[in-house]
């Protein structure tokens, strides 16, 4: 079996590697895509609609269902892309039967993604002509993104800066570190 499993901060470009990693034959998904149809909303509205932890619940239940066919299916060619929360937002948080899960699926290659801040905060629409405003949410942006960074570098196996690179580049380097773990 061969899993790439995406995570990191909102804007790496998980949903868009993977959606390329699709196009080359992985079967993937995007968990919070997923999620969103699932629930019968689109993706800006699942954030808006649904309670925070009714929105986690659904994330959790959908991530162990991906697992079950991850390990059902060891032939296939699986790409993952877990939301940034997906895994919880601190190490003590009752997201741990996810990230041991995760880091019981064999042959898996967990990638964290990550850009600098600058293209992050342009990519979440947090900066532009008229955001001089908008300095607090920049600002929370980065605080929850550091606050996460250890729950993604306690089960990442690699990291991919995405930064100023297309979706497909990322994803060639990705595959070359399943090659890599062959």
């Amino acid at each position: 079996m061969s899993a790439i499993i995406l995570i990191g901060p909102s804007g790496t470009g998980k949903s868009a590697v993977v959606a390329d990693l699709g196009e080359r034959g992985w079967t993937a998904a995007d968990v919070e895509d997923a999620v969103a149809r699932r629930n019968g909303v689109t993706l800006d509205d699942f954030y808006v609609l649904v309670e925070e932890r009714e929105r986690n619940e659904a994330i959790r239940a959908e991530l162990h269902a991906f697992f079950d066919d991850i390990e059902a299916e060891p032939d296939e060619l699986w790409a993952l892309a877990i939301p940034s929360g997906g895994l919880g937002t601190s190490l003590d948080d009752d997201f741990q039967d996810i990230r041991d899960r995760l880091a019981a699926l064999p042959q898996a290659t967990i990638v964290r993604l990550s850009a600098d801040l600058s293209t992050l905060v342009t990519r979440n629409g947090l900066i532009g002509p008229r955001s001089g405003a908008m300095v607090m949410p920049r600002k929370e942006f980065r605080i929850m993104m550091e606050a996460r960074q250890p729950v993604y570098d306690s089960v990442a196996t690699h990291v991919c800066d995405t930064t100023g690179r297309t979706p497909a580049e990322s994803a060639e380097e990705i595959i070359s570190f399943v090659h890599q773990g062959e």
